[in-house]
Parts: structure tokens; C-alpha cells; sequence
């Protein structure tokens, strides 16, 4: 898995990717990256809801979460279970939002 900055997912949005935002719901819906898809990474049931939003395991994916632990923990796992393009956004939504980078809130 290969660790970008948050300037590098946007540019990677804008060709296409999806954004998978792995914080928890009350996080999200304060802030996220503009078209980010939540699915929060102590959920019960994360792998289930992945696979649910995203069947297509080849699917381009930038996985964020606030500071970039749970982001790289999840993209690890994820890539355990054959996903197979996948980005971390190493410095999170905490980078994403300093960097004024388009952001919306509420649920997605």
C-alpha cells in the first residue's frame, strides 16, 4: 500500500478515485473530504460494509481517516482481503482541512 499527502488523494479523486473515510460517524458528519464514503473502521462489521459499498475489489480507493493510524491499519487489512488499489491518505483529515481542500459535512 502506498502513503500519500492529502494534496496527492485530492489529485487522485479527481481522476477517479473514491474516497473511503474510515472515522467514526460523529467525525464524518463534522467534516470530510468532499465525496468521502463512511465506513468507520471500529464498526462490528467493517469488512462487510467495504464489501457492500465497494464489490469490485480492483476498485481505486483512498482510504483517510483523521491522522493517518486507522487509515493505514485499515488499508492493510483491506488489502489482506484482495483489494488491490489502494492509497493511504498518511495525514489524514487533519492535513485534508489545513490544506483547504473542499470538505463537506453531515452524513454521506
Amino acid at each position: 500500500m502506498k502513503r500519500v499527502n492529502a494534496a496527492d488523494s485530492k489529485q487522485l479523486q479527481d481522476q477517479g478515485w473514491q474516497y473511503l473515510d474510515v472515522r467514526t460517524e460523529k467525525e464524518f458528519e463534522a467534516g470530510h473530504p468532499a465525496g468521502a464514503v463512511n465506513v468507520p473502521f471500529n464498526a462490528p462489521n467493517f469488512l462487510e460494509q467495504v464489501a457492500a459499498k465497494f464489490t469490485d475489489k480492483a476498485a481505486k480507493l483512498i482510504v483517510g481517516c483523521q491522522v493517518g493510524g486507522r487509515s493505514m491499519r485499515a488499508s492493510a487489512l483491506l488489502e489482506q482481503q484482495g483489494y488491490t488499489n489502494l492509497v493511504d491518505n498518511g495525514g489524514g483529515y487533519e492535513e485534508w482541512s489545513a490544506k483547504k481542500l473542499p470538505s463537506a459535512m453531515g452524513k454521506s
